[in-house]
């Protein structure tokens, strides 16, 4: 209930990835027009449906909720794997407004096995706040889906997403710490041919990079400068990274220093990975923000990441 207020206090308008519905939107009679919206969501980049939440103004607005004792998890999911295909893996969450009365928020994924079809046997996609029937290409791209990768790179300490910095008694450059990189695939594809770069806020003192190519110092899209390292997998000699067994980029670390002066509080450190493999592209940005003597990881859509290139 805490996250409903909080959404309605803080105004976020309805966009590609969100949208309100008011209660009543949630019945048998309007179950077409539910399956229509998810399957929108899923064939685009996926979002959330808040049901017993209405735009008003373009501001958020809780209404009374669902009452009916009819509608439940249970009920919706039945709806959408009856109506749907092929079918939509949905987390359903009821939230308690007041006594017997619920609002119901619909997490929807983008689909990674080709498009989903509704009843009508129209295909549609999310466009702005609405949704549109999809043309052919469309189709076609998101079909595309089912035959290519989606990796990730994720950035971490030996002790998770915090490091405490130390610095030996008169030196001004820090003991070295390590940074972990990680690669997983979301998708059934697996991936045989992948280079990944990444780049580390100039202000990072590279004292081992491992097994990494050291590439040439330069700005990343953003403007900010960098060190940039590059790592790159083949298969055969070595495995596809597969959906069901995420690994490390290399066995050894990437060995970091900073300077004392580098430490101020809320002091950021930009971080970019680029990500290439057939039929897949990405780029993506990492935080590392220091509050004291503690260094932490912030990762994409976090606050502190800048914004992906458009």
């Amino acid at each position: 209930m805490s996250d409903l207020k909080s959404i309605e206090t803080s105004g976020f308008e309805e966009g590609l990835t969100l949208e309100y519905k008011s209660s009543d939107a949630l019945c048998k009679e309007k179950a077409d027009d539910m399956c229509k919206d998810v399957s929108a969501f899923a064939n685009s980049s996926g979002g959330q449906i808040i049901y017993g939440m209405q735009e008003r103004d373009k501001k958020p607005k809780l209404d009374a909720g669902v009452s009916d004792p009819k509608i439940s998890k249970e009920w919706i999911q039945q709806i959408l794997n009856t109506r749907l295909r092929p079918r939509v893996q949905v987390e359903i969450e009821r939230i308690e407004i007041t006594s017997g009365h619920y609002a119901f928020v619909l997490t929807i994924p983008p689909t990674k096995t080709g498009p989903h079809q509704h009843t009508d046997k129209r295909y549609y996609r999310r466009y702005e706040a609405t949704q549109l029937v999809m043309d052919d290409q469309e189709i076609r791209d998101v079909m595309g889906r089912a035959t290519t990768p989606d990796l990730w790179v994720s950035l971490g300490f030996l002790g998770g997403l915090r490091e405490r910095i130390e610095f030996p008694s008169g030196r001004e450059e820090s003991t070295p710490f390590n940074l972990i990189t990680r690669i997983a695939n979301r998708a059934a594809q697996p991936a045989y041919h992948v280079v990944v770069e990444i780049g580390l806020a100039e202000e990072f003192i590279v004292i081992s990079s491992g097994d990494y190519e050291r590439l040439p110092d330069a700005d990343n899209e953003l403007g900010t400068p960098m060190h940039w390292f590059r790592w790159v997998r083949g298969s055969p000699p070595g495995l596809p990274i597969f959906k069901e067994h995420p690994t490390l980029l290399t066995n050894n670390v990437l060995m970091l220093a900073l300077t004392s002066q580098e430490l101020t509080t809320n002091h950021l450190f930009d971080a970019t990975i680029r990500i290439s493999a057939p039929g897949f592209s990405s780029t993506e940005h990492w935080a590392f923000v220091a509050r004291g003597a503690t260094l932490n990881i912030y990762g994409p859509g976090s606050e502190y990441a800048a914004e992906p290139a458009s």
